[in-house]
């Protein structure tokens, strides 16, 4: 049989998320870790014809091709840097590269109390929190492929 201490009474700890943070244009962004499949330096790439808006090329994972999807020109912005990294995404229907900016993704923990909803007309952005003087916006990578008829190249 197992005991309990029954010492003085602590706070409930608050719950939290983990999160990578990354950088795209400049512009900082977060997604939750368990959609993260890797980081490393961006491949070379071949270009293919695709009816799927930002999906312009495919990437060589170990032995596999992924598809490659254009944050940055969703997000309107430049990649920053002369070596950027790849950001190998979690899709149901399998891998994902995003050419992310130079600067090393990074692993936060965020009180879940902290994360505020989203309030904007992006569908991938399913809240965001502060940062230092920072907004960030949390991106639900799974959903990047959700485009309105406005937002789908031409």
């Amino acid at each position: 049989m197992l005991r309990t201490h029954r010492g003085p009474q602590s706070k409930p700890t608050a719950k939290t998320g983990s999160y990578v943070l990354f950088s795209v244009g400049g512009r900082r962004l977060a997604v939750h870790v368990g959609e993260v499949g890797g980081v490393g330096p961006w491949p070379r790439t071949m270009r293919v014809p695709s009816q799927t808006p930002h999906v312009y090329a495919v990437a060589r994972q170990d032995k596999q091709l992924i598809p490659v999807f254009d944050l940055a020109e969703r997000l309107g912005v430049q990649i920053q840097g002369s070596a950027p990294l790849c950001l190998i995404i979690r899709q149901p229907d399998g891998l994902m590269a995003i050419c992310v900016d130079e600067d090393v993704p990074s692993l936060t923990t965020i009180e879940l109390s902290a994360i505020r909803p989203s309030q904007s007309s992006d569908c991938a952005v399913v809240g965001s929190f502060h940062q230092g003087d920072e907004e960030v916006p949390i991106y639900a990578l799974d959903k990047l492929g959700l485009e309105t008829g406005s937002e789908q190249r031409r």
